[in-house]
């Protein structure tokens, strides 16, 4: 069969798989999972559909939509591990303990993420304008911070800084992490050394002292 009648028969048949878009954002998901964002290619993932190229840019207008298309799909799978160390946090007696093991849980589901899944970590950050579906990644640290803040571990007012001081913590300890520049890429040793990296963010350098004395 040519391509021009594979095409004309995918558009004339329902797509055994689903919407073709949606097939298309999966099968290139699988292509990034499999070598990074440099592995995303519109011919593939179509030729892995069972379509014609011609096909799938009826649904992407160029390789930089469907990359957006992959990074948020990435990004969502990085929030849910984020939520899953969330999810299995012990219940701590204290307000402060509390707001350490949400932050604590919310950097261990990164760090881990990346270390699973190296190369969907790669795809996440690629260049892209595609909004995340909430809660996003992003949202699960500004919500432990919020917790942080309440119990005075750190300055209400450096919240935005507190932010991006946290989340280039545990980014550039991912990184730094998948280079092999922590010693041997052992999980179970880099996920200590990643907890204790995250304790240090919440020391006594870092929190916000007690409230002044109103006059």
């Amino acid at each position: 069969m040519s391509e021009r009648a594979a095409e004309s028969d995918e558009v004339a048949r329902p797509y055994h798989h689903g919407q073709l878009r949606e097939a298309l954002i999966s099968v290139s998901l699988q292509l990034a999972e499999e070598g990074g964002p440099e592995a995303i290619s519109i011919r593939e993932a179509a030729r892995r559909a069972g379509v014609a190229a011609n096909a799938a840019y009826r649904h992407f207008e160029d390789l930089n939509h469907l990359r957006g298309e992959v990074a948020a799909r990435a990004r969502a799978q990085l929030r849910d591990a984020m939520q899953a160390e969330l999810d299995a946090r012990p219940r701590r007696r204290t307000e402060a303990a509390r707001a350490k093991e949400q932050l604590s849980a919310v950097g261990r589901g990164y760090i881990r993420f990346a270390l699973q899944s190296p190369n969907l970590f790669r795809s996440a950050w690629m260049d892209c304008s595609m909004p995340d579906p909430e809660p996003s990644a992003w949202s699960l640290l500004l919500e432990a911070l919020d917790g942080c803040a309440a119990a005075g571990l750190i300055p209400s007012n450096e919240r935005e800084a507190a932010s991006a001081a946290a989340w280039s913590l545990v980014h550039g300890f991912a990184e730094l992490a998948l280079r092999g520049l922590f010693g041997p890429h052992d999980e179970a040793s880099i996920d200590r050394l990643g907890g204790k990296v995250l304790a240090l963010f919440l020391t006594n350098g870092t929190t916000a002292g007690p409230a002044p004395r109103r006059r």
